[in-house]
């Protein structure tokens, strides 16, 4: 029996085809970056409305200045989240500052990637990770958006979308964005796109927004 995690004859690999499948069966999730704010937001689910659980949430604040929001199995994000945290945590204790928001797609895209590094040596983890990540936040560059997925891959991003949609979800964000839109803006088209992939109308607890603008 072939090994999933080694190369087919034409070049695929079948276990990081499998997360990525699963990071497209997750719930919409959109995010906006412009010069007056960033957005991520993110539909919930039914069955995710009854749910009090710390450690199933999608979108996680971690710190005053970073947020994320991950699609995909939930499992293999909470192994992640508190991973992720704890180096933010040593990070501002060692600096007295906040990562940049750069920089903590960097310590995810580790963290997650498929590949370890260890005693000058790199070999393949067991098996990719099924998440993928949206990373947003405010540092001395501005404001920042940036998408990690289980290729192991860290992009700098305008706009982005994870879940089911996305595809959809980025050829409607095309048409109407724009990089001087303003937070409510923003905001708007966010939740237009959202209610139109839904097909229904969403109540305020059928969504998950986090909004990082400058205080007026």
């Amino acid at each position: 029996m072939q090994n999933p995690n080694s190369f087919s004859s034409d070049g695929r690999l079948a276990q990081l085809e499998f997360a990525s499948e699963a990071i497209k069966l997750g719930s919409i999730i959109i995010g906006i970056k412009t010069k007056f704010c960033v957005l991520l937001l993110l539909e919930k689910k039914k069955d995710e409305l009854l749910n009090e659980n710390i450690y199933g949430q999608k979108m996680i604040k971690l710190n005053e200045s970073l947020g994320c929001v991950i699609s995909g199995l939930t499992s293999d994000a909470r192994f992640l989240t508190e991973q992720i945290q704890i180096k933010l945590e040593n990070n501002f204790f060692v600096s007295n500052q906040y990562t940049s928001v750069e920089n903590c797609g960097k310590i995810i895209l580790k963290l997650s990637s498929f590949f370890e590094d260890e005693d000058e040596q790199t070999y393949f983890k067991n098996r990719p990770l099924g998440i993928a990540f949206l990373v947003c936040g405010l540092d001395q560059d501005g404001f920042g958006l940036f998408q990690i997925d289980p290729s192991g891959v860290l992009k700098k991003k305008e706009f982005a979308s994870l879940g089911s949609g996305q595809d959809e979800s980025i050829f409607l964000i095309k048409e109407s964005y724009r990089k001087n839109m303003s937070p409510n803006e923003a905001l708007n088209l966010g939740k237009k796109i959202l209610k139109i992939l839904t097909e229904k109308k969403l109540d305020f607890d059928q969504q998950e927004i986090c909004l990082i603008k400058i205080r007026n």
